[in-house]
């Protein structure tokens, strides 16, 4: 399985085998704004670069919930 069909695996078909589609799996208007920025383009690394790649930001419901910058996690 390529790396595009296992992130869509992991969170369109994720969300909709918890029948939760209209609202999570996708970064769409109206879906919950949760997502995660990593230090690197996993597209565009080789795999094993994967295994090291850092997370730089994690947003949850729309808010900041871990900022690598300020190395905090919000409440």
């Amino acid at each position: 399985m390529d790396l595009a069909d296992a992130l869509c695996h992991g969170t369109r078909d994720a969300a909709y085998s918890c029948r939760a589609e209209d609202r999570e799996g996708r970064i769409v208007p109206g879906h919950f704004a949760d997502f995660t920025v990593l230090d690197t383009n996993p597209f565009l690394s080789e795999a094993e670069q994967l295994l090291t790649n850092r997370t730089r930001l994690t947003v949850v419901g729309g808010r900041v919930a871990f900022d690598a910058t300020v190395a905090a996690v919000a409440p």
